[in-house]
């Protein structure tokens, strides 16, 4: 057998039966180049970086990564928290001033750090009912009333989080590897930094996710805190392979004057890194249509 995988050893979703002789390396993680361990091989001419080998759809590396970010959820809740604005008590120690408004009133709040919590809160609570009922464990009682509709009603959508975290914590195993199922969602959890984003939805909205697709969303999620609370800088990954590594591994970050290529470490200017890369744009251009193509076959 060959050592170097078959285009389609490298798809993310690839999971190989019997039969299929032309893998060297029978499953990766799912995450594919997001995966905390991943690997770079060849395929072809070109190098590409792929997931870790796993036996189940996450490998060691983000299973454990995935457990550190529900320790965290928490914490990271409270820290969004704190990152809005807070209603000044009904009396102030001057003796004067009262409520900025009714109790309950809207709060000008941090759009992005509600958002967050909004979009934490419904992911583990919708996979931590999937999980409990797949375990036969007894169901929780959820209200119908909307925990977001008013301030003072945040308190308990955070208390779920946390018991949700907690559960999903402990039956890990059984969240990565649980099948696709649907369920409703019925708040949009609009981005508002998003244009394109539905702010309400008229009717609920289906969705069909795997657990392992939800523990990725997890981890974006935390990169996501990260940024927001201006821990980290937002990193994106450009489409087009590193010139002479060939890996897509480059990236440029948010107020850093330069672009870097992760797999190979090289960095330039990025006026010096445009120049390049109007030069070379036919052959990455090849690079990145073979690239396609091989995820694809």
């Amino acid at each position: 057998m060959s050592n170097i995988p078959s285009a389609a050893c490298e798809r993310g979703d690839h999971r190989p039966n019997a039969a299929d002789t032309s893998c060297a390396v029978r499953l990766r993680c799912n995450r594919g180049r997001a995966c905390t361990a991943a690997e770079t091989v060849v395929v072809g001419d070109q190098r590409v970086k792929v997931g870790a080998a796993a036996a189940r759809p996450l490998c060691d590396s983000c299973e454990r990564a995935v457990a550190a970010v529900l320790a965290d959820v928490p914490q990271l809740y409270a820290d969004l928290e704190q990152a809005m604005p807070h209603r000044p008590s009904s009396t102030n120690r001057s003796g004067g001033g009262g409520r900025s408004g009714p109790l309950g009133s809207p709060l000008l709040l941090n759009g992005p750090a509600l958002h967050l919590q909004e979009v934490v809160h419904q992911l583990l609570t919708v996979w931590e009912d999937v999980v409990r009922d797949t375990a036969g464990l007894s169901a929780v009682v959820r209200t119908d009333e909307d925990p977001w509709e008013r301030t003072k009603r945040r308190g308990r959508a955070g208390r779920e989080t946390q018991m949700a975290a907690r559960l999903l914590s402990a039956h890990l195993t059984a969240w990565v590897v649980h099948p696709a199922t649907e369920y409703a969602v019925t708040r949009s959890n609009a981005d508002p930094n998003d244009p394109r984003a539905v702010p309400q939805l008229d009717a609920p909205m289906y969705v069909t996710e795997a657990g392992w697709k939800a523990a990725d969303r997890l981890l974006h999620w935390r990169s996501r805190v990260r940024v927001t609370l201006g821990l980290t800088k937002a990193t994106t990954l450009r489409d087009e392979p590193c010139m002479y590594c060939k890996v897509r591994a480059v990236v440029e970050t948010a107020g850093d004057d330069h672009i870097r290529c992760q797999a190979c470490s090289r960095a330039w200017t990025r006026e010096e890194y445009h120049a390049k890369v109007r030069g070379f744009e036919p052959y990455l251009r090849k690079l990145a249509k073979a690239e396609r193509r091989g995820a694809t076959s």
